[in-house]
């Protein structure tokens, strides 16, 4: 009995350490949200592991999926990748790090929706995996928490492939089979080496880059766009509306399908005979049947446009929205802006009257030395004084950055009483919008103690020429009148009480 007793507690000791050896891994459900069964979906578990919160994974429990071949899977990304998986072998942890690092982290070189789509596609086309789970919109199924690639399969056209890090039941809803339209500006000074954004600023006469991108539907191969038995084909718009600071290039334009430049026999693009307000539109037909097309491709299209002489300065900006309609569809766009600075002078006299006949200039912070212009040197923008008013002036077109303000020349009876040069920092940048449907913000800052200012993203000031010399102050005359006068009355008091009190004293005597 006592043998019985101990073999007993010996198995349950052994079933409590096969416990602590085995992860315990929560189970969670996969459920599909559709519209409809032309989707089918296959879950592959790429690692296992615990939940840290609703969106990472325990570092510390990561671990190979219970049907992936670890071998496979990093042959795949070796050979996609090169430059970034460059050890012989990895740990699930191991290339946990790597992919998060390189795919994840902000300002990483692969951290794009774009990217990480490919990766996706990496991983699933990979064949390390033998087992997965399939989930259609009829049904749902349970998947181990962890990181999953999942591949979403229309009835018709070519898989979408997506990764998921599963910590909670998830919800995968069909890529939307609906176009969308994107719109971008080139911004030379994003980041190191400039990049696309809502908002740019550039000055009189830069040419500058946009960018409209169109995804195309998943089902763009089905019968459904075919252009026989009745139907149309897939035809779109885009309708490209410019403000009138921006001259559009039409030569620039170039159309791209998934990086593969187009012929111009594919597309049109009309300037002329538009009847909707547009500046441009750039028409495509039956785009179903353009070469290498597929589900998700994507049509890029890139020109350039002129800032000319009638740009708006300041926040307002210059808009360029772009719209597009499929098949008379209409859907929804984007707008992005283009900015361009300005500073604003007022020249007065002593007292603070307009006054006309100077000469301004900005030069560069290097080009002033003590307060003079260093010989030789040429001025980075010179202020044009305005026409009807000759004691305003202004330039347009400005880059940020460290300037003087040099009264190149006084006025009549002033020579010889130019300003000092005065010290300008302008600090202008764009911020871009949560939602694309309205371009960038104009942000500008101005240095403090020279008494300029910054309205709607205007830079203005006033300068003073004075034919005196000025002396420093502190206050106003205010009351020291009347403490001069009470000053001489105290005294004059004093004066007479010790007056007073002599004859009083001798008197006495």
């Amino acid at each position: 009995m006592k043998s019985l007793k101990r073999l007993g507690a010996s198995l349950l000791v052994l079933v409590m350490a096969l416990a602590m050896v085995v992860p315990t891994m929560a189970v969670d459900t996969v459920t599909i949200d559709t519209k409809s069964n032309e989707h089918s979906f296959l879950v592959y578990q790429v690692f296992k592991a615990d939940v840290a919160d609703g969106s990472s994974l325990e570092e510390g429990t990561i671990d190979w999926g219970d049907y992936v071949s670890s071998e496979k899977l990093i042959e795949a990304l070796k050979a996609g990748y090169p430059e970034v998986f460059t050890a012989e072998t990895y740990t699930a942890p191991e290339l946990a790090k790597v992919l998060e690092s390189n795919f994840v982290v902000p300002g990483s070189k692969y951290n794009s929706i774009e990217k990480n789509a490919e990766l996706a596609r990496v991983i699933a086309e990979s064949g390390a995996f033998s087992r997965g789970v399939t989930v259609t919109s009829a049904n749902s199924q349970s998947v181990m928490t962890g990181y999953c690639v999942i591949v979403d399969t229309p009835n018709a056209g070519d898989p979408i492939y997506m990764l998921r890090t599963v910590t909670d039941d998830l919800t995968i809803d069909p890529k939307d089979s609906a176009s969308q339209v994107t719109k971008k500006v080139w911004d030379e000074d994003k980041g190191a080496d400039g990049d696309w954004s809502d908002g740019a600023i550039y000055e009189e006469g830069n040419e500058i880059r946009f960018k409209l991108s169109v995804t195309l539907p998943d089902d763009i191969l089905s019968g459904k766009w075919s252009n026989e038995e009745g139907n149309i084909g897939y035809n779109l718009v885009l309708h490209d509306v410019q403000a009138a600071g921006l001259t559009f290039n039409a030569g620039t334009v170039q159309v791209k399908l998934d990086d593969k430049v187009l012929a111009g026999s594919t597309y049109t693009v009309v300037t002329e005979g538009l009847t909707d307000d547009c500046t441009f539109e750039i028409r495509i037909n039956n785009a179903q049947e353009l070469a290498g097309v597929k589900a998700g491709s994507v049509i890029e299209v890139t020109y350039t446009s002129t800032l000319n002489g009638d740009a708006v300065t300041g926040s307002e900006g210059n808009s360029n929205k772009i719209r597009m309609t499929v098949n008379d569809t209409e859907v929804p766009g984007e707008e992005v802006k283009v900015f361009e600075l300005e500073l604003d002078v007022d020249k007065v006299d002593g007292d603070e009257q307009p006054l006309a006949g100077a000469e301004f200039a900005l030069y560069n912070e290097a080009d002033v030395v003590d307060g003079k212009v260093v010989e030789g040197a040429t001025a980075a923008y010179t202020l044009i004084v305005n026409e009807t008013d000759g004691s305003k002036f202004s330039v347009k077109g400005l880059k940020a950055g460290t300037y003087y303000l040099v009264e190149t020349k006084a006025p009549a009876g002033y020579e010889g009483k130019e300003i000092t040069p005065i010290k300008i920092v302008i600090t202008a940048k764009t911020e871009e919008t949560p939602s694309g449907a309205e371009g960038g913000k104009l942000i500008v800052e101005i240095n403090d103690g020279i008494g300029f200012t910054v309205t709607e993203g205007v830079i203005g000031g006033t300068v003073v020429n004075r034919l005196g010399v000025t002396l420093p102050e502190t206050g106003g005359i205010g009351t020291t009148i009347f403490y001069i006068v009470g000053g001489v009355l105290a005294v004059g008091a004093v004066v007479l009480l010790v007056t007073k009190r002599r004859v009083n004293s001798t008197d006495d005597e």
